[in-house]
């Protein structure tokens, strides 16, 4: 049986920079990076599996962190399974946040702070530069819908069907 699941996707991605900022309570910030948030980002994912199915039915809302340094190792998944994990997480296409504004936080020892905490303006950088250069740290999925042979069903009765 195929089932086709549909994901909204909260991800973060970070910038690969050493930004050198001056805040303004708290004074000068040594290794500043920006950090941008994109909330409804869409994935499909089609699946013939039935124990992938199952476990993605029984885990309609899960998340995973990325390691920063090594290109899409995960540390942390509640999916138990790493190549379905990236396989959903870095499907990107650039129209997966061509419509969504990004939401930048500046990211300085564990802490986040808005732009307008700094004495100069942080600039966002572009949706090119984000795309094509940041790496994503993070996501957090919600299972939208899910459909069979091109008919939504309810999740809870699928997951009945296949035990």
């Amino acid at each position: 049986m195929d089932v086709t699941f549909f994901f909204d996707l909260h991800i973060t991605k970070v910038a690969d920079e050493y930004l050198n900022l001056s805040h303004k309570e708290d004074g000068e910030m040594e290794g500043c990076l920006r950090v941008y948030s994109f909330e409804g980002v869409f994935r499909r994912y089609d699946c013939d599996d039935q124990e992938f199915s199952k476990k993605l039915l029984k885990n309609p809302n899960w998340s995973a962190s990325f390691n920063y340094d090594e290109d899409e190792i995960c540390i942390d998944n509640d999916l138990d399974n790493i190549s379905l994990t990236k396989q959903i997480c870095f499907d990107e296409d650039w129209d997966d946040y061509e419509e969504i504004e990004p939401i930048m936080k500046i990211l300085y020892q564990g802490d986040f702070y808005n732009s307008e905490e700094f004495k100069e303006p942080v600039e966002i950088h572009d949706l090119e530069f984000i795309y094509d250069n940041c790496k994503i740290t993070s996501v957090n999925a919600r299972l939208n819908k899910v459909e069979v042979d091109y008919e939504e069903i309810n999740p809870n009765e699928l997951l009945n069907n296949l035990e």
